[in-house]
């Protein structure tokens, strides 16, 4: 059998390769067509070009040239009629040519494409195929990645906060212009060649890394990882740092790191926002150092004003004290009102004391309430038999109204309702020069748990100035000067009425018309007692017997003190032996036994306080020695003086100025009351 020819076995392998370059051809997705010289129009093209360039068919397409699918002027502004020979030269003279080439749809808009030119010889005949690709969708995704990559730099370039990124390394990657104000350092001493270490201090680092080592429960070094650990493990990581400037100046910022990862959740970066605290830093400092500037003003403003009742209290028992047991004794006529008025003017200026106390109290938020069981009609009919005498002798009548509608036992503070009640009666008596003055109590609203109490006391008195009234609440406030002139007073009565009220969780209001009268009103919410739940109701004042037994130390240093408190204890019945000072009662208490100790917390040597520790100590170290009653006798009467008292160890509380009344009061519960 004959083998094919050399000559036959070329024609057949140019037959395959033309076969295979027809099928690549026929089916490239790209758009290819050759051209060739000397007019350099398409002479055919594949399917896909059809399709690119709207043309109707390939027939119509090979009637066109290159300029028939361009615009007239390229994007660098170039005619395409000029620029399209040049292009076509360098590809047959370098064997190809690959460049961007903007060209138009037939009757459509133009696109944006790559042309590959490359030279081939075809029959004979050099000339090119071009290769086009429309690439309008890649131009978009790269005008909007440029678009995006433009904003973040606006962003990062903008930003108010420095933002420092690193690599997972800890090499610095992205170093905004905020930060290089904040730090000093430019962007290009930092990025790629430094950590963000160089910026910290290194004292604080290692404090640091000891403080998330034992938070974490792991290892770790003093060094990058100290600041992203936190994220890497994905918690929060805010914290205070101090930054070193280039220049060596320190500043204190809030950084915020955050872990960036891709889709795989790989960290690919750190990203750290580092906010400058150092001016808020600074005044929180200062407010700080206002603060404790303020609470120590307000320490020894309380340190002064208990001073202040001590040293006051002190001669004021002496004055209140004698002149009660002067009247006890004969006295003539003259004498007797003579004593009556300074007990009086004592008793006025006593008022004024603790007036200025309670206001100061109220000031600086010691003033406690007390939540015991009361009795309004009891409570206002001793305020009215208090009152009556003083609204009797100008000639006015003084007259109450209670509700029925009232709960017979409430909830509440009585001592300092008691003194509201006496501030607004008594300010209307002292008002009213002819009239009367009534007092009404009446539920507004009840539930199973509380009602709200509205108490007014209206009188005919000189009233008040319009203009006025909305001062007369105020601290040191009255109507006008020549009020104070004529009636007296502080002014701090209505102002302490109106504190003790919104203490209450209550308001105080006032009505008035000059010449004609005022009528202030109260409205406080109050507790009520189910009845299943009243053990006892608060009852008016007991009659105590006159006498008392038991054998009294009594520790007091101030002479006058020690005499006014030796008769009145002698005028209830008691034996009384005398200390000077709290080592002498711990002597005494050792060598005999008393049945109570009447203890000044203020004494020289060993004050009242340590005396009654240490008598508790004794006690406790012999077992079969009873607990002796201690009552504190004190002159300061301020806030948390009672519960120094109690906490030392003492039983009861006795406040100077005292009565004999309110000393019974204080003795009865420890002492046998006479037959």
């Amino acid at each position: 059998m004959n083998q094919p020819s050399e000559h036959t076995q070329t024609e057949q392998a140019l037959r395959e390769s033309e076969t295979k370059y027809r099928e690549l051809f026929e089916s490239s997705r790209d758009a290819i067509m050759l051209l060739f010289p000397p007019e350099w129009k398409f002479t055919t093209c594949n399917p896909a070009t059809v399709a690119l360039f709207g043309a109707k068919s390939i027939e119509h397409f090979t009637t066109l040239g290159p300029w028939d699918v361009s615009p007239l002027l390229q994007p660098d502004g170039e005619r395409s009629a000029d620029k399209a020979p040049k292009v076509i030269r360098q590809a047959m003279e370098d064997g190809s040519h690959f460049f961007e080439w903007t060209h138009r749809r037939i009757n459509g808009p133009n696109f944006a494409a790559t042309v590959l030119l490359t030279r081939i010889t075809l029959k004979g005949h050099t000339g090119l195929q071009a290769t086009v690709r429309d690439i309008s969708e890649q131009k978009r995704t790269e005008q909007t990645l440029r678009d995006l990559s433009e904003f973040q730099k606006a962003i990062l370039d903008n930003a108010g906060h420095a933002i420092i990124s690193a690599t997972p390394d800890g090499i610095i990657r992205v170093f905004n212009p905020a930060a290089e104000h904040l730090l000093g350092y430019s962007a290009e001493e930092l990025v790629g060649k430094q950590t963000p270490a160089i910026f910290h201090d290194p004292q604080e680092v290692v404090t640091r890394t000891q403080a998330f080592a034992a938070e974490l429960g792991i290892d770790l070094e003093p060094g990058f990882d100290v600041f992203v650990e936190k994220c890497r493990r994905g918690l929060p990581n805010a914290h205070e740092w101090t930054y070193i400037r280039k220049d060596g100046s320190r500043l204190t910022v809030l950084l915020t790191i955050t872990a960036l990862r891709d889709p795989e959740g790989t960290i690919t970066s750190f990203l750290g926002v580092a906010s400058d605290i150092t001016t808020i830093k600074s005044v929180q400092r200062e407010l700080t150092l206002a603060k404790d500037a303020a609470e120590a003003a307000s320490v020894a403003k309380s340190q002064f004003l208990a001073n202040m009742s001590h040293e006051i209290r002190t001669p004021m028992n002496g004055i209140l004290g004698m002149t009660e047991l002067l009247l006890a004794t004969p006295l003539t006529e003259k004498q007797r009102h003579m004593a009556h008025t300074v007990q009086q003017s004592a008793a006025s200026l006593l008022t004024i004391i603790n007036g200025i106390l309670d206001y100061s109290k109220i000031e600086v938020g010691k003033l406690q309430l007390e939540h015991t069981d009361m009795n309004l009609s009891h409570l206002l009919d001793d305020v009215i038999t208090l009152l009556s005498e003083v609204a009797h002798q100008k000639g006015l009548s003084l007259s109450v109204q209670i509700s029925s509608s009232i709960p017979p036992t409430l909830r509440g503070d009585p001592t300092r309702l008691r003194q509201v009640l006496l501030n607004l009666i008594g300010n209307a008596i002292k008002f009213t020069v002819d009239g009367s003055i009534t007092v009404s109590a009446d539920c507004l609203k009840r539930d199973a748990e509380q009602i709200l109490l509205r108490v007014t006391v209206c009188d005919t008195g000189i009233g008040i100035p319009p203009e006025s009234q909305s001062r007369i609440f105020d601290a040191f406030a009255q109507a006008d000067e020549s009020t104070t002139r004529k009636f007296g007073g502080t002014g701090l009565g209505l102002a302490i009425v109106k504190q003790l009220v919104r203490l209450m969780g209550g308001t105080v209001d006032l009505e008035s018309t000059p010449g004609l009268g005022s009528t202030f009103g109260l409205t406080v919410p109050l507790e009520v007692r189910p009845d299943n739940e009243i053990a006892s109701v608060i009852a008016q004042p007991e009659h105590h017997p006159a006498t008392l037994h038991g054998k009294i130390l009594l520790a007091e240093d101030n002479v006058v003190n020690r005499e006014i408190a030796v008769a009145m204890l002698e005028l209830l019945g008691c034996a009384v032996d005398i200390a000077e000072d709290g080592q002498e009662a711990l002597t005494a208490v050792a060598a005999q036994p008393y049945d109570l100790v009447l203890m000044d917390c203020q004494m020289p040597n060993l004050d009242g306080l340590k005396a009654s520790r240490l008598i508790r100590e004794q006690e406790s170290q012999h077992s079969h020695r009873r607990r002796l009653p201690i009552v504190a006798l004190t002159a300061n009467a301020m806030e948390g003086d009672r519960e120094q008292c109690l906490a030392a160890g003492m039983d009861g509380y006795l406040t100077k100025p005292f009565t004999v009344d309110q000393l019974h009061h204080a003795l009865a519960p420890w002492l046998k009351q006479a037959a």
